[in-house]
């Protein structure tokens, strides 16, 4: 599982869609924000799923939309892409 995270302080991101196994798939729209911060999480204790060399990634992100700031793990973000369908 090792691997860099792949954002970087100041990216755009936005939530990726997800699967919520009941009511099919799940997209927050214009949800924008700013990463303000990465967290690096090692672990420490071996087990079957990680080991010693596993790296996890939260992002500390400023939600525009919202005006707060909220810590995800950076696996349900996306990098900011404009939508094609809003054209200025």
């Amino acid at each position: 599982m090792a691997y860099e995270c792949e954002f970087c302080v100041g990216d755009l991101v936005e939530y990726r869609s997800w699967y919520d196994g009941e009511n099919g798939w799940v997209s927050i729209d214009g949800m924008v924000g700013i990463v303000l911060e990465i967290i690096e999480i090692t672990c420490k204790i071996e087990t079957s799923i990680f080991n010693e060399d596993d790296v996890l990634y939260d992002v500390k992100v400023y939600w525009y939309t919202d005006g707060h700031a909220e810590t995800v793990p950076d696996l349900l973000l996306d990098h900011y892409k404009p939508s094609e369908r809003i054209k200025f």
